[in-house]
């Protein structure tokens, strides 16, 4: 029973613990920038989290992860996590957000935000994911220019 308490501790971590891992790994689960809250899955517990959680990638995708790895929720949950569809990405966009708002933003975060690990995005691929694409011409083009300067000053 203990270990399924660290999968659950973890596994609904309003830290940063992203789940399943019972040990601690980059927060990659927490909230993109283009949505309209932080924390966007903000519970005042972890029970209430992981239905925050549920209510927008779907109880389908939780429970067949739970299957997967022959995990079982905690009883409490029993009463108030309920059957939620997975609600797209576009639902939350904004006025006020969408100018941050891209495909690759969007396909990022879909990427990321999954309850398996297996399906979602490691740190590595994270970061080298299209939506990162202007990040890392900006800092190849900084590069560029600084070497290029320190070849004008030297001579």
């Amino acid at each position: 029973m203990e270990r399924n308490f660290l999968y659950f501790c973890y596994f609904c971590c309003v830290f940063l613990f992203s789940p399943p891992y019972s040990y601690p790994s980059p927060s990659l689960f927490s909230s993109p920038a283009f949505l309209p809250q932080e924390p966007f899955f903000h519970g005042h517990d972890n029970y209430d989290q992981l239905v925050k959680i549920a209510r927008v990638l779907g109880t389908e995708e939780l429970f067949h992860y739970l299957d997967t790895y022959d995990l079982e929720l905690d009883p409490h949950f029993d009463g108030i996590l309920g059957r939620h569809s997975r609600k797209p990405w576009q639902k939350f966009i904004t006025n006020e957000n969408q100018h941050l708002v891209s495909e690759d933003a969007i396909d990022f975060v879909s990427n990321l935000l999954r309850f398996d690990h297996k399906f979602r995005l490691t740190a590595e691929e994270a970061q080298a994911h299209a939506y990162f694409n202007p990040v890392h011409a900006q800092a190849a083009n900084q590069g560029g220019s600084n070497a290029n300067s320190a070849n004008n000053t030297a001579v």
